[in-house]
């Protein structure tokens, strides 16, 4: 049965705070809460805000809070929020988005399961969706060529696993295995060594990130994790 849920804001632009919070009855707003939020709703200059039309279920006003949370941090508000166990979670920054689950990068995507069984020698690596360092985030419009260089590297495989390797996959992390990128390996490139051991799989045209046409779809038969799994040789 669906549940009548309100999203309800409190927003003190002196204090640069915001607290962001869903509740399944008006009254909600002026309950008890935690003492963050409570601090918040009755400081001097705290607007008190709430949708006019409550979301028919609780699913989408989750999905229009982690919207609602993304923005504020976006505006360098300092972001204060529950998650549905009570739980209480702050944002001070847009690098700290990312434990809400309603929100993702906009990757590729399409209709389609791809069993790993289906390809030999394949190499599985999960991406995060985030920036690290100089590797670029995951994000759709980026290139093949230019994401094959966050896929390809900084992996840690030994020399021995490294024989027979002929394609790599990137899946999104915490996506389902949703596939990011499928690129050919080169048998006759060059393994670069780096940092700490860790190597770059020679492609062979890293521009080409659709390799048999999977780019998009999901990857079954194997779960990817942190590091590097290995499909059938």
């Amino acid at each position: 049965m669906s549940q009548k849920t309100w999203l309800y804001i409190y927003e003190n632009a002196q204090l640069n705070s915001i607290y962001i919070g869903i509740a399944g009855s008006l009254e909600r707003v002026f309950q008890a809460h935690n003492s963050a939020a409570e601090e918040l709703r009755d400081s001097k200059g705290t607007a008190i805000l709430q949708t006019i039309e409550p979301f028919s279920t609780r699913a989408d006003a989750r999905k229009a809070e982690a919207i609602a949370i993304r923005v504020a941090a976006m505006a360098g508000r300092k972001v204060t929020c529950e998650n549905e166990e009570g739980e209480v979670m702050k944002y001070t920054n847009i690098s700290g988005v990312d434990s809400t689950k309603e929100i993702g990068p906009a990757v590729f995507t399409k209709p389609g399961e791809f069993d790993i069984s289906n390809t030999r020698g394949a190499v599985l690596v999960a991406i995060t969706a985030s920036e690290m360092d100089d590797r670029v985030a995951p994000s759709g419009w980026q290139s093949g060529a230019v994401f094959s260089e966050r896929a390809r590297k900084w992996w840690s495989m030994a020399k021995e696993k490294r024989e027979g390797t002929t394609h790599l996959i990137a899946v999104l992390k915490d996506s389902g295995n949703r596939i990011l990128g499928s690129w050919e390996i080169d048998p006759e490139g060059e393994w670069e060594t780096l940092e700490n051991g860790r190597v770059a799989m020679p492609l062979k045209d890293a521009a080409a990130d659709d390799y048999l046409g999977i780019k998009g779809q999901v990857l079954t038969g194997i779960r990817a994790n942190s590091g590097v799994r290995y499909g059938p040789r």
